[in-house]
């Protein structure tokens, strides 16, 4: 996987769970992410300390893309699919009158 890395394409392989690598990552980072791709644990609990590591470190216009949620994964309560939706709704929330 490495060997895909660039000047503009940084990769990092570490543990998702581990709070000081994800502090790694986002100090090692100078410039607002365009691409997240969150291809590691399918853990509810670690996709979600890492999304609110690293969603505020996105360009305006950036992509984050969370692999294998849901129930598939086992979490047949969808706690980080509703996490998410949760957080897009208030991001999107539109008072109506």
């Amino acid at each position: 996987m490495k060997s895909f890395e660039n000047e503009r394409c940084k990769i990092f392989i570490g543990d998702q769970n581990n709070q000081d690598f994800i502090l790694q990552v986002t100090n090692e980072i100078a410039h607002p992410l365009e691409i997240f791709i969150d291809d590691g644990s399918h853990k509810p609990s670690h996709q979600l300390n890492t999304f609110s590591c690293l969603f505020p470190r996105m360009s305006e216009h950036g992509r984050y893309v969370v692999e294998d949620t849901g129930g598939c994964v086992g979490d047949f309560n969808l706690h980080t699919v509703n996490s998410l939706k949760t957080f897009i709704n208030n991001i999107y929330y539109y008072h109506s009158t």
